[in-house]
């Protein structure tokens, strides 16, 4: 690693001025954390200052950043005295440093090279831009790399006015792969914490506060590349009903407390539904074949309650277009 080789004169000059606070809110990493932080020592761009967020852990996999840090002023450790839990501690984040950009990085997954470079870059060129996030490669535990990000429209460099991205967010459920967000510190500071009450989608729900006053970035080259493996916290999100009333609250705050103009768009209202419904068959069908069957039939139903407008709207469809099918055939 040469970055750990250069002298203390040089690390104290590049240090002095840093453009971009990578956070890492952490808590029992395991070995992942090495790497992450690696890919942070590995970038191009050399104006940034990396924070570990240390949510009370209780394993030793964070002792050696003692190390680097002695090699590289840049790199500071933070031990919270009892745990704040995924949206406290994501906050805590976005007050540490000084840096003009702040990334809430994940501590199992990696910055390709250019990361950081290429998001700066951008941020710097829109100034109507309040954040930017970038396409990824998803890895699996070993790092190979296994699938790509599950938005495949994301492939050219845009920016999105904040309504647009909006629509696509509430229609496709969240699209912005949460390492590979780069927002200006004014706006976190404008728009707020991120929501304690959303254990789970609270970033989803940051980078939708963001939409209603700001463009957004994305960048169509992989940045990041995201790590899916087996004792991610997010694993027992995904295969639980609470997941869905976590998804569920987030709308039910964008629609009535968030922006209340948006909650008169009947459209948006029935594209949000359609996310849910969609994500509690998706959801249920992973929690099935997880052997969690009760927990599967519960997020099947769960759209039965909260997503009969739609519902019932592809039901009348469903039941027209079957009409005109059979109308053409008794015709000829």
């Amino acid at each position: 690693m040469a970055n750990l080789s250069r002298s203390d004169d040089e690390l104290e000059l590049r240090g002095r001025t840093p453009v971009v606070t990578v956070a890492i809110p952490t808590y029992n990493p395991g070995l992942y954390l090495r790497g992450a932080v690696e890919s942070v020592l590995s970038q191009t761009y050399a104006k940034w200052e990396l924070f570990i967020s240390d949510d009370s852990s209780t394993d030793r996999s964070v002792d050696f950043l003692a190390d680097l840090m002695a090699k590289d002023r840049r790199i500071r450790y933070m031990r919270n005295p009892s745990r704040l839990g995924v949206p406290r501690n994501f906050t805590q984040c976005t007050k540490l440093g000084t840096g003009r950009y702040i990334t809430i990085f994940h501590q199992d997954d990696v910055m390709l090279p250019g990361n950081l470079a290429a998001k700066v870059a951008m941020l710097d060129a829109h100034p109507g831009v309040g954040m930017v996030h970038s396409n990824i490669e998803r890895i699996d535990s070993t790092g190979k790399v296994v699938g790509e990000h599950w938005d495949t429209t994301l492939r050219e460099d845009a920016v999105l006015p904040g309504r647009v991205f909006l629509e696509k967010t509430i229609a496709r459920s969240n699209i912005v792969c949460a390492p590979s967000a780069l927002v200006r510190r004014s706006v976190f500071h404008e728009v707020g914490p991120f929501d304690p009450r959303l254990a789970w989608t609270c970033d989803w729900d940051m980078w939708m506060r963001i939409a209603l006053r700001y463009d957004i970035g994305a960048i169509g080259k992989p940045q990041i590349r995201w790590r899916v493996h087996k004792g991610q916290e997010s694993n027992s999100f995904e295969t639980c009903l609470r997941g869905l009333h976590d998804i569920d609250l987030l709308f039910h705050l964008l629609f009535n407390e968030r922006a209340p103009h948006l909650g008169k768009d009947r459209r948006l209202r029935l594209a949000a539904q359609g996310t849910l419904a969609r994500e509690s068959l998706h959801r249920g069908v992973e929690a099935w074949r997880r052997g969690q069957r009760s927990e599967a039939i519960k997020m099947w139903g769960f759209p039965l309650l909260r997503c009969r407008p739609y519902l019932l709207r592809q039901v009348y469809w469903t039941l027209h277009r079957l009409g005109r099918v059979w109308e053409r055939s008794w015709r000829q």
